[in-house]
């Protein structure tokens, strides 16, 4: 009895049939500045022209709106950390230094949940 095992064999696609079709971008382009026609209904990448799904747009332009929110709230966050002093005056050279709130990202974490529920509050 042999080891080897024999697996089946994928049947090789009939000529001129593809049977998968990767569109692909032009290099390096990430569509990140768009053109919005409002009047043709139409997105197009500004850079390459590529005309763009509006879906994927707002999908990108969603992600990019949660990601400066966190940020954000983050930096939010550090000043209420910091409120009580925000400077210092250096012992040595006798300038004013910005100071670190020397805060844990999971402190800073806990801060934003609270602002979260305060601005939940608010709005």
């Amino acid at each position: 009895m042999s080891d080897v095992i024999e697996l089946p064999r994928r049947p090789v696609p009939r000529k001129g049939r593809v049977p998968l079709e990767v569109v692909r971008y032009p290099p390096g382009c990430r569509h990140l500045r768009v053109l919005v026609d409002e009047r043709l209904s139409k997105v197009t990448c500004r850079d390459c022209k590529a005309e763009l799904n509006p879906i994927w747009v707002l999908g990108m332009l969603a992600q990019e709106d949660d990601r400066l929110r966190s940020q954000w709230l983050m930096m939010r966050a550090e000043v209420r950390l910091l409120s009580t002093k925000t400077k210092a005056k250096c012992r040595h050279c006798g300038k004013f230094t910005r100071l670190d709130s020397g805060a844990s990202y999971h402190t800073l974490l806990a801060v934003t949940e609270q602002l979260e529920g305060e601005d939940e509050r608010v709005t």
